[in-house]
C-alpha cells in the first residue's frame, strides 16, 4: 500500500513536469495552437470587402487566446544608405475576436468580414499585399498564417489605366514608395506607376508617363501625372538638362468621370505632348 502511495506520487509528478514542459514548448510554438484563414477569394477589387473563415486548432496544452485579429499589409520602398530597403506597413486592422479559453485540441471557427481600404495598394510589378491572421497568446509567440491576395483597381484607377493603353502606353514598373507628403492619406508611401508609349501617337514625342495614386475613397480619386517630353534637337536637350521638359499635374476625379475618361485623357495629353 505504501509502495502504491509512493508510485502514484511519482506518476503525479511526471504528469505535472510534462504538462509544464508541453506549456514551455507551446510558448516557443511548438504544439501551440494553429491558425488558418480562408479566405472567399485571392483577387479583389480596392474598396471591396474580404470575407472568409477563420478555423483554429488547440494545441498539445490549454491556452488563453487574448484576441484574434486579421491585418492586411503591404511593402514600401525607402532609401537607407543609397540601398533599397524594403518595410512592411500594415494597411488595416480588424478585431474578429475577444479573449476566450482554447482547449487542449479543440477546434474553433470564426467568420469574418474586411474591409479592404480603397488606398491599399494595386499588385502590378513588385507590389504584394497579404491578409495576415493573428492569435494573441500572452507570453508566447502569436500563431500567424498569412495568404497573398492580388488587388486590382478601382474604377476610377480602371479607367484612367484603360485610356492610358489606349493612347499607346504599356505599365512599366509599379511601386509603393515612401514619402514625406501626406496628400490626404496617413500611410507613410505612395504608389507610382510607370508607363511609357509603345505604339500611337505620343511614341516619339513622350518618354513616359509617371501616375502617383494620391488619395482614394468612394466619391473621389486623385492622383499626380508627371508627362515627360523627349528630348528633340538642342533646345530638347537643354530642356530634359534643366528639367523643363516635365509637366507635373494634380488632377481629380469622380466615378463620373469614368465614362468619359479616354477622351479627358486624350485632350489633356494633346496639350501637353
Amino acid at each position: 500500500s505504501r509502495i502504491f502511495i509512493i508510485n502514484r506520487g511519482i506518476k503525479f509528478e511526471r504528469k505535472m513536469e510534462m504538462s509544464l514542459f508541453k506549456k514551455v514548448l507551446a510558448s516557443i510554438g511548438i504544439g501551440s495552437a494553429k491558425v488558418d484563414a480562408r479566405l472567399e477569394n485571392t483577387a479583389y477589387r480596392q474598396g471591396d470587402v474580404v470575407n472568409g473563415v477563420i478555423y483554429i486548432q488547440g494545441g498539445d496544452v490549454e491556452q488563453f487566446i487574448e484576441d484574434v485579429y486579421m491585418k492586411v499589409y503591404t511593402q514600401y520602398v525607402k532609401e537607407v544608405d543609397d540601398h533599397k530597403v524594403y518595410v512592411s506597413q500594415e494597411l488595416v486592422r480588424h478585431k474578429v475576436k475577444e479573449s476566450f479559453v482554447l482547449g487542449k485540441g479543440e477546434k474553433k471557427e470564426f467568420p469574418f468580414s474586411l474591409l479592404l481600404p480603397y488606398e491599399t495598394p494595386i499588385t502590378a510589378g513588385r507590389v504584394k499585399v497579404w491578409v495576415q491572421t493573428e492569435l494573441g497568446i500572452s507570453n508566447a509567440i502569436d500563431p500567424t498564417d498569412k495568404d497573398y491576395i492580388s488587388v486590382t483597381p478601382s474604377p476610377v484607377m480602371e479607367g484612367i489605366f484603360s485610356a492610358l493603353e489606349d493612347m499607346g502606353f504599356r505599365i512599366h514598373e509599379a511601386e509603393c514608395k515612401k514619402t514625406s507628403y501626406q496628400y490626404g492619406s496617413s500611410l507613410p508611401f505612395l504608389q507610382e506607376f510607370e508607363f511609357k508609349p509603345y505604339r500611337g501617337s505620343f511614341r516619339g514625342k513622350l518618354d513616359e508617363v509617371e501616375v502617383t495614386l494620391l488619395h482614394q475613397d468612394a466619391n473621389e480619386t486623385e492622383i499626380y501625372l508627371q508627362i515627360d517630353r523627349k528630348a528633340r534637337g538642342i533646345g530638347g536637350f537643354l530642356s530634359e538638362i534643366l528639367e523643363t521638359d516635365e509637366t507635373n499635374l494634380k488632377l481629380s476625379f469622380t466615378p463620373d468621370d469614368i465614362s468619359n475618361m479616354k477622351h479627358k485623357m486624350h485632350q489633356l495629353f494633346h496639350r501637353y505632348s
